[in-house]
C-alpha cells in the first residue's frame, strides 16, 4: 500500500474514531433526556396519586369523625329517652303524694311537665336519626305510646292545677303513664343497642376504608421504588459505565494522538537533514553544475515533503475538531520511493 492511501486510511479510521465518540456523547444526552422526561411524568403521575389518596383520606376521616360524633349525639339523646320516661313516671308519682299529703304538688308538676316536653322534643328529633339508621318503623311503632304518655302527663298537670283536683283521676293518668313507660323502656332500650351497633358499624367500615386508603397509599410508594427510583438506579449505573467506555475511548484517543504526534516529530527530522545535507553540498565548489542543479531540484522536493508533513500535522488538528474532509485520490509508489531516496541520499552522503 502506497504511503498516500497509507495516510488517507489512517485519517479515515481517525474520523471514524472521532465520529464514534460524538455520536457516543450525542446518545448519552439523549437518553438522559427522553429518561428525564420519562421519569419525570412517571414521578408527577405517582405524586397526583398520592394527593388524591391523601385528600381523599382527609375527607373521609372528616366524614368519619362527624358521623361519629352524630352517632354518638343521638346514641345519648336515645339515652335520654329513656331516662326521661322514668322521670315523667317519678314525676307523676310525687305529684299525687303531693295532692294526697298536702295539696300543692306545685314543685311535682314542675319537674312533670318539664319531662314531658323533653321527651317529645327529643323524640321529634331522633325520627330523623333512626330514619337514617333504616329503623323509622320501629321508632314510629313507639310513636303511639309516647303521645298516651304526653296526654296522660296534660292531665296530670291540668288537674293539679284545677281549684278542685281529683285524686282519682290523678291517679289513673299516672298508672296510665306508668303502664306506657313500661312499655317505651325496653322498646327504647332496644332502639337504642341497635342504633348504636349500627353506628359500631360504620365505624367499622370507615377503619376498613382508611385501612385500603393506606395500603393504596404503600402500593403508590412501592410503585414509586419500582418504576422510578430502581430504573433511575439503574441508568444512571448504565450511563456510568458509558462515561467510562467513553473515558477510556478519549484516553485512547489522546495517546494516539500523542502518537501521531511523536511520529511525526520524527519524520519531520529526516526532510531537515536532508536539507541541510544538500544544503551543505551546494556549498562545496567543487561539483559540478549539474550536479548542483540535481541537488537544487532535491532540496525543492525536501522542501515540499517537509511542507507536506506539516500540513499532515495541521490536518491532523482539523480531524480532532471534526471540521476535515477527507478525499482519498490515486498515487504513483515508484515516484513516492524516488522521491524518498533522493530526500535521504543527502544525509547518506554526508555520513
Amino acid at each position: 500500500m502506497s504511503p498516500s492511501r497509507s495516510k488517507a486510511t489512517t485519517t479515515a479510521t481517525e474520523a471514524q474514531f472521532q465520529a464514534k465518540l460524538r455520536a457516543e456523547d450525542e446518545n448519552v444526552s439523549a437518553g438522559f433526556r427522553i429518561y428525564a422526561n420519562r421519569m419525570r411524568r412517571r414521578y408527577f403521575v405517582g405524586l397526583v396519586i398520592l394527593l388524591l389518596l391523601v385528600v381523599s383520606s382527609h375527607l373521609l376521616l372528616s366524614t368519619s369523625l362527624a358521623a361519629s360524633d352524630g352517632d354518638a349525639r343521638d346514641v345519648n339523646l336515645a339515652g335520654r329517652q329513656r331516662m326521661l320516661s322514668q322521670r315523667v313516671a317519678s314525676a307523676s308519682l310525687q305529684t299525687v303524694a303531693a295532692l294526697q299529703q298536702s295539696g300543692d304538688a306545685t314543685a311535682a308538676v314542675g319537674k312533670l311537665e318539664t319531662a314531658a316536653d323533653l321527651i317529645s322534643t327529643s323524640h321529634d328529633g331522633l325520627r330523623a336519626a333512626y330514619a337514617e339508621a333504616g329503623l323509622a318503623t320501629e321508632f314510629d311503632a313507639l310513636t303511639p305510646v309516647l303521645e298516651k304518655l304526653s296526654s296522660a302527663a296534660a292531665v296530670i298537670v291540668a288537674e293539679a292545677g284545677a281549684p278542685d283536683p281529683s285524686i282519682d283521676t290523678v291517679k289513673e293518668a299516672a298508672r296510665s303513664i306508668a303502664a306506657e313507660a313500661e312499655v317505651f323502656l325496653p322498646a327504647m332500650n332496644d332502639l337504642v343497642f341497635e342504633l348504636d351497633a349500627i353506628s359500631a358499624a360504620k365505624l367499622e367500615r370507615t377503619e376498613l376504608v382508611h385501612l385500603l386508603l393506606l395500603g393504596l397509599a404503600l402500593l403508590t410508594l412501592l410503585g414509586e421504588a419500582l418504576l422510578i427510583f430502581a430504573p433511575t438506579s439503574r441508568i444512571l449505573k448504565q450511563s456510568a459505565s458509558q462515561i467510562d467506555r467513553v473515558a477510556a475511548e478519549r484516553a485512547e484517543a489522546l495517546a494516539q494522538k500523542s502518537d501521531v504526534l511523536a511520529k511525526a516529530s520524527h519524520e519531520l527530522r529526516t526532510p531537515l537533514m536532508s536539507l541541510l545535507g544538500y544544503a551543505e553540498m551546494l556549498g562545496d565548489e567543487r561539483i559540478s553544475e549539474s550536479q548542483r542543479n540535481e541537488h537544487a531540484r532535491v532540496l525543492q522536493r525536501s522542501g515540499r515533503h517537509l511542507i507536506g508533513l506539516i500540513n499532515d500535522v495541521l490536518e491532523y488538528s482539523r480531524l480532532q475538531s471534526g471540521a476535515m474532509t477527507i478525499h482519498t485520490r490515486v498515487c504513483h509508489p515508484v515516484a513516492i520511493v524516488a522521491d524518498t531516496v533522493c530526500v535521504l541520499r543527502g544525509s547518506a552522503v554526508a555520513k
